[in-house]
């Protein structure tokens, strides 16, 4: 199999150098352990996956420690939360940087240890899985910012269709062997990631139950999320659809975007958050999606196509250690726009259309009236070849070049 270079590389060298320790979150087999093999070598490679290894570092974790050489890579450490509190005796006693390498697929456990234990003492940055950018081997151009800069960036280069990288998404097993059965892989992810994840260390019995949850979450994907409505579908609990939705979020399964509001407007505005699924590849199998025909002729398009933008997006942002300023507009008398993104004091309007027959989009206007905003550029994020400007000075972004 090989390597596809990863754009946060260069983010963790730099950060080893300056901190003691590093943790890359992410989901399971977005390249996390793989992306620090590749850049510090397998000698000093242990993952918490092996009980071997897991019962050894619950024993006696400072002796644990002790036997390997530094730099360490722990892979999945949430099995052994109580190693925190060694890492921070070893750290202090050591004081150097670049230390331990460790990874977690549990995004709101590694907090909650990181700040009783290691505070100050480790950089925490997310790695997900394979953008359009790493997969081509593009320029990586920094976090997303639609202005002038970026788009003189970008200029005319050549785009690809981008149907087959939707179908397949970014998981880096499937993006580097093309011999790979799709459909045996994500089976597999789902069964792992139900067992280990979700069952294990979420204390959820009923496997079947949050099966179907999370196939009604990734009919979802790219709407709003109404909780009372899916607890009635799957007969659980609304605390409990929530507390599901907050398992999806922390395993980076999916991100959840908040509504934009200010204060003089909010009464006029939705509040519920939207979901999107970071994988699109994962989206398809649980929708049963198999070809790229069934795909394009897909009642579901428009969101799964707006789905793979916004992981686009949010990519960009994870892989330079940065998380966007960003929101949905959607007011009650029918105005919405799909993304706005947040840069200092500067606003920028974002749609996103499925189709490459883009002409005009009039909620900018009536969002920017009607509400007294403005923006910095407004931007059509569509399923086109090659950049150019509509109605308004809009500039139409193909989705490939994000």
């Amino acid at each position: 199999m090989n390597y596809i270079t990863r754009h946060i590389e260069a983010l963790i060298k730099d950060l080893c150098k300056t901190f003691p320790s590093l943790m890359i979150i992410g989901a399971r087999q977005a390249g996390k352990s793989t992306t620090l093999e590749n850049i510090y070598g397998r000698n000093n490679y242990i993952t918490f996956d092996n009980l071997q290894s897991e019962i050894a570092a619950k024993n006696d974790g400072l002796f644990f420690l002790k036997q390997n050489s530094y730099p360490l890579i722990l892979d999945e450490i949430h099995y052994v939360p109580s190693l925190f509190r060694d890492l921070k005796i070893m750290i202090d006693e050591i004081k150097e940087n670049g230390m331990y390498l460790i990874t977690d697929s549990q995004q709101y456990s590694a907090i909650r240890e990181l700040n009783e234990s290691l505070s100050g003492r480790i950089a925490l940055i997310k790695l997900l899985p394979l953008s359009i950018r790493e997969k081509y081997d593009l320029v990586n151009n920094g976090e997303f910012i639609p202005d002038n800069n970026f788009i003189s960036k970008i200029g005319n280069k050549k785009t690809e269709d981008i149907t087959k990288d939707i179908l397949i998404g970014g998981y880096p097993k499937i993006c580097s062997n093309h011999d790979i059965n799709i459909s045996v892989y994500f089976e597999s992810y789902i069964n792992t990631y139900i067992e280990k994840d979700v069952k294990k260390l979420n204390n959820i019995e009923d496997s079947e139950k949050f099966l179907n949850f999370l196939k009604i979450i990734a009919s979802k994907s790219g709407q709003q999320i109404n909780y009372s409505s899916i607890s009635k579908e799957i007969r659980v609990s609304m605390p409990t659809v929530e507390r599901w939705t907050m398992i999806l979020q922390s395993s980076n399964i999916i991100h959840i975007l908040q509504p934009f509001y200010k204060n003089s407007i909010e009464k006029s505005l939705y509040k519920t958050p939207k979901i999107y699924f970071i994988d699109t590849g994962l989206l398809c199998h649980l929708l049963h999606i198999t070809n790229i025909d069934v795909l394009k002729n897909h009642f579901l398009f428009g969101s799964i196509f707006e789905t793979f933008v916004v992981s686009e997006i949010l990519k960009s942002y994870t892989n330079v250690g940065k998380n966007p300023d960003w929101y949905y507009f959607r007011d009650k008398k029918g105005n919405e726009i799909d993304l706005i993104l947040k840069n200092g004091l500067e606003y920028y309007a974002i749609e996103i259309k499925s189709n490459d027959n883009v002409s005009y989009c009039k909620q900018f206007e009536n969002v920017a009236s009607l509400y007294k905003m403005k923006f910095k550029t407004n931007i059509i994020i569509s399923n086109t070849n090659s950049i150019k400007v509509v109605g308004g000075g809009t500039y139409v972004l193909p989705a490939f070049l994000i």
